[in-house]
């Protein structure tokens, strides 16, 4: 597949060590963690909300679902949505997710 060798070398270079929990089975994976802006508005009002999003191969964590738990540097996050593949080559989950500890 020709996005895999970039997929991989964004996950090379951006990655954090990370560990998925599920099960009460810890597995490690590379984890690449965004928090962007996220606006919404309502009439002429504007709100803004934090959010955060995890990106995980699915090479290394197959089976993801809503409610596992993800561990990058020393902070929990919980997938609040069932977790979607939305690369054209179906190679990355992307996750909502909240920040538990």
């Amino acid at each position: 597949m020709p996005g895999a060798a970039a997929i991989e070398a964004v996950f090379v270079a951006f990655g954090k060590a990370g560990q998925h929990l599920a099960g009460g089975i810890a597995t490690p994976c590379t984890v690449l963690v965004a928090a962007p802006d996220q606006f919404a508005e309502f009439g002429q009002t504007k709100l803004f909300c934090r959010s955060n999003h995890l990106e995980i191969r699915v090479s290394e964590i197959p089976a993801l679902a809503g409610d596992d738990v993800v561990t990058v540097e020393s902070i929990s996050h919980r997938i609040t949505a069932e977790p979607r593949l939305e690369d054209p080559d179906r190679m990355v989950w992307t996750c909502d997710a909240a920040v538990i500890s």
